[in-house]
């Protein structure tokens, strides 16, 4: 990663309302650098009301956390914050209108499934799912 990540194809699946009102926006995925599909990732609003991403993880034998892929630093991460939410700002005003809509890509597009999988993410399928 060069001094600041690349970020491309960012697409956004909104979540339930129930979610919103707990703090998870949405789900993201993204392209980094042109080498990375990063899917999976929560966008957050914190206690605070400040935006964050959340990068996938699962618990672990012993109870520890294991993270899929992560930022390598906080400056690593606050650069990929930046860059994600700078793509999705506009668009997160139709998140707050209406959060159970389906994957809205950085131009604000909704995004019919891709390969005849739900949730808009040709990759996972479940990203936009009610069942995250």
């Amino acid at each position: 990663m060069g001094n600041r990540p690349f970020v491309t194809s960012v697409r956004l699946s909104p979540t339930i309302a129930a979610d919103v009102e707990r703090g998870l926006l949405g789900w993201l995925s993204f392209d980094i650098d042109g080498t990375w599909h990063v899917d999976g990732v929560a966008l957050r609003r914190t206690r605070s009301g400040r935006l964050a991403l959340s990068f996938p993880a699962r618990d672990g034998r012993g109870g520890f956390r294991r993270t899929f892929l992560r930022p390598t630093c906080d400056r690593a991460r606050l650069e990929i914050e930046r860059a994600v939410l700078a793509t999705i700002e506009e668009r997160l005003e139709l998140l707050r209108a209406a959060p159970c809509r389906g994957a809205i890509d950085a131009a604000g597009e909704d995004e019919q499934a891709e390969e005849g999988r739900p949730g808009g993410h040709g990759r996972q399928g479940t990203a936009g799912s009610a069942k995250r």
